[in-house]
């Protein structure tokens, strides 16, 4: 079943919590739109072979060993990397010195330091994401939230600004789903979209 349903003629729904995402005709992916090609290059590149042979080794680990690794900071570093438009090749050079943990944000790109949270739900009972990290120090510009389907798909992030964020969250002890999606969309996966739909027309208008 897809992570979002539509109720209604304009809504989408988050299954996660069956909150009201956004109406259709609101939906905007920021700065996909800066990437060369748009969003079919992004998904070229979040589907990479490395990406892709990184997650089936994980996948498959957790289905002999009951447990993934522990890839999803990583992945959503690189998938985020890929969202503002940090080209594959130069992320590649910039993360070679660079720790595993380090403090502040988790890299650089045009002069703004970006801080990286992910969130991926294993599947099993209980599992299912209801809070978001929260940032335990101001030492970046922008804060990427990602949520990750139980195979390592990109369904959502969110961006915010560290001015913003410091106001709305730091007296916060919980961050929920619905707070975080007070921030900037960058990316929402609408699921299947059948053609000719009218989900599909909204999609093709933010393109053209």
């Amino acid at each position: 079943m897809s992570n979002t349903e539509n109720r209604g003629e304009n809504e989408l729904r988050c299954s996660e919590c069956g909150e009201i995402i956004k109406q259709k005709n609101e939906l905007a992916l920021g700065s996909i739109w800066e990437i060369p090609g748009g969003l079919e290059k992004l998904r070229n590149k979040m589907n990479s072979t490395l990406r892709e042979e990184l997650v089936s080794v994980a996948l498959k680990w957790q289905e002999r060993y009951g447990i993934a690794p522990q890839i999803t900071t990583p992945l959503s570093e690189y998938d985020a990397a890929m969202l503002v438009g940090f080209p594959g090749h130069e992320y590649s050079d910039y993360m070679q010195d660079k720790m595993a943990v380090g403090k502040g944000s988790d890299f650089v790109y045009r002069g703004v330091r970006y801080q990286i949270k992910g969130c991926r739900p294993s599947g099993k009972p209980g599992s299912s994401i209801t809070m978001v990290p929260k940032a335990t120090n101001y030492e970046w510009d922008v804060l990427i939230w990602i949520r990750y389907d139980r195979n390592y798909a990109m369904q959502e992030a969110w961006q915010w600004d560290v001015e913003p964020y410091k106001k709305e969250f730091h007296d916060k002890k919980r961050i929920s789903l619905g707070d975080i999606r007070h921030g900037r969309r960058l990316f929402f996966c609408l699921g299947k979209v059948e053609r000719g739909t009218s989900v599909e027309k909204d999609i093709d208008d933010l393109w053209d």
